[in-house]
């Protein structure tokens, strides 16, 4: 079982800093350890790579001569490498099997994939194709071959299509990640667009501008109809 939310708000502490409760189990999971394996949030490793061992974060060298503007991102990034170091130290004295699984080396490649192929779709498949040319590309690692026998993956793609749909991808990776920015200068408007009638005028002043300086980048008549057309966030009225 796996608790879907594991903050710091659902985690209630006593006074003598033991964990009297943990709240909001709405939607938690029950599956094998190899799909539910993982840190949670609030303990994920902050940098792109995996430590090869578990040496304790410390501060950069350079930290006393380092700015106001640059100490508290240093300061941030410390201590969330103190917590991702302090999970797997705990996982291994207290639940060695999930840190095993941790260390399996296709964890993420078999948790993708089952995790797109249960979701819903509405045109936009590229994550699933992406899990599924990844299952192709390790096919031989991920079959048990202790049986002798040879199983053939039942999906296929040809060459020329997989090394298009990488380059799609790429480009659709950098495109979620401006988004994800665009977002955060906009201070995070839902899904829906929705934002507060206090800061609509503001967030409206940051939209136009945002979208005047991706106008300016474009290089011809083409580019300009489908900033127009295509831009994440249009402004339209709410008819009830």
């Amino acid at each position: 079982m796996r608790h879907p939310d594991l903050n710091p708000f659902n985690v209630f502490v006593t006074e003598d800093r033991e964990i009297s409760c943990i709240i909001d189990w709405q939607h938690s999971s029950i599956l094998p350890l190899l799909l539910t394996a993982g840190n949670p949030p609030l303990f994920e490793n902050p940098d792109s790579e995996s430590p090869k061992g578990l040496k304790k974060a410390s501060l950069p060298e350079d930290y006393e001569s380092l700015g106001p503007e640059e100490k508290p991102h240093a300061d941030e990034l410390h201590r969330r490498r103190i917590l991702f170091w302090l999970y797997m130290v705990f996982n291994g004295k207290d639940n060695d099997p999930h840190l095993a699984t941790l260390r399996y080396p296709l964890l993420a490649l078999r948790q993708h994939a089952v995790d797109r192929a249960g979701r819903q779709w509405s045109g936009n498949i590229i994550t699933l194709k992406g899990a599924l040319l990844r299952l192709v590309d390790h096919w031989d690692q991920l079959v048990d071959g202790d049986s002798g026998q040879s199983i053939q993956c039942p999906v296929q793609f040809d060459t020329k299509d997989a090394e298009e749909f990488y380059q799609v991808e790429e480009n659709w990776f950098k495109a979620t990640i401006l988004l994800e920015y665009w977002r955060s200068v906009l201070g995070d408007p839902g899904q829906d667009g929705w934002v507060s009638n206090e800061s609509y005028e503001g967030v409206m002043e940051v939209n136009r501008q945002l979208k005047k300086e991706w106008v300016a980048e474009a290089e011809d008549e083409e580019d300009l109809v489908c900033v127009d057309r295509f831009w994440p966030f249009q402004d339209h009225e709410e008819l009830d």
